[in-house]
């Protein structure tokens, strides 16, 4: 049997864990009424619409709103992120086992879930100025003590390093920590938003049917190099997505689900410290959250076995609703 490895526990966590086996669109579209459930259009800080016209963001019918039918939903994610569409293109170096160090600050999304100690032992994105996506393993056997951004040495001060501590933290109620890891997924609430600079800037979310087969993408994080480069500074990886259906034949018997998403071909990739970091792909001009750090084999560097992570498209109304929530249930 394939042995599997979480890859922030083992294959993308940290070395001291233990091994384990809306669609967005020009015009307006309707959100999920039944994810709104017991909620009001002023409890979301919505405004009520006559038309879909009116409303720039997603709409809901109903939540309150008597005279105008419908509830125009407030933005949670950043439409225009400065500066992200020029770092386009080719990035220098030819691949984090197999990788190369990153320049400083080439990611400005990418950030370090730690414990109090400043331990390492995930990755993460940042979405907004409070709301950063990882994995949801990463949260089964640690606390966050405290969330890095603008990071590059972890043992280095820089001086572009933000330091915050967690508010919330949500894991997707339907996680399964084990098999493949159905729905690998969660929000952690930064205690205070932060600044954008160019260390320190939140990535575009994918939209719900965006495919990444034909796209530049790259892994980065600060796991496991296996001899391969330093752990210490944070590493990248230009890697290719793998059809769905190779990856469930080299799986097998493990269920490659729909809301995973495949890359590599095992012998380089993510491992142990890399959990929960960004799948980031080059969409549109921008560069775009394709992926979550999730799982692959134990060992890191096994040909024939695609790295999986959790398709991040697949979520998106989750999501929204989530930081639209503020993190309460």
């Amino acid at each position: 049997m394939t042995r599997v490895v979480v890859i922030s526990v083992l294959l993308f966590c940290s070395l001291a864990d233990s091994a384990r086996i809306k669609r967005r669109v020009a015009s307006q579209r309707y959100a999920n009424p039944s994810s709104y459930s017991g909620q009001t259009c002023a409890s979301m800080d919505g405004s009520c619409v006559a038309t879909e016209g009116e409303c720039a963001n997603d709409v809901v019918p109903g939540l309150g709103c008597n005279e105008s039918p419908l509830c125009c939903l407030p933005s949670v994610l950043p439409e225009h992120i400065g500066g992200l569409e020029g770092l386009k293109g080719p990035i220098p170096g030819t691949m984090i086992v197999g990788g190369t160090e990153a320049a400083r600050n080439r990611w400005p999304w990418q950030v370090s879930l730690q414990t109090s100690q400043g331990f390492h032992f995930c990755g993460g994105s940042l979405l907004n100025d409070q709301w950063v996506l990882t994995a949801a393993h990463c949260l089964a056997s640690r606390s966050i003590g405290r969330v890095v951004l603008g990071d590059h040495d972890l043992t280095t001060h820089q001086g572009t390093e933000v330091i915050r501590g967690v508010s919330h933290v949500v894991e997707h109620p339907s996680f399964q920590n084990y098999g493949s890891y159905p729905n690998d997924i969660a929000l952690v609430k930064l205690d205070t938003p932060v600044s954008f600079s160019a260390a320190v800037q939140p990535i575009y979310l994918s939209n719900e049917g965006d495919s990444f087969n034909n796209n530049e993408c790259w892994i980065t994080g600060w796991g496991e190099t296996r001899n391969t480069g330093d752990p210490t500074k944070l590493n990248e990886l230009v890697i290719k997505v793998i059809d769905q259906q190779s990856c469930a034949r080299q799986w097998q018997p493990t269920a490659i689900l729909n809301t995973h998403i495949c890359v590599g071909d095992g012998e380089t990739g993510a491992c142990s410290g890399d959990s929960g970091g960004p799948l980031s792909c080059m969409k549109n001009g921008k560069w775009t959250l394709a992926g979550v750090t999730s799982f692959g084999v134990a060992g890191c560097e096994t040909g024939g076995s695609p790295d999986v992570y959790t398709r991040v498209s697949m979520y998106r109304p989750w999501i929204e609703y989530v930081i639209r929530r503020g993190g309460r249930k």
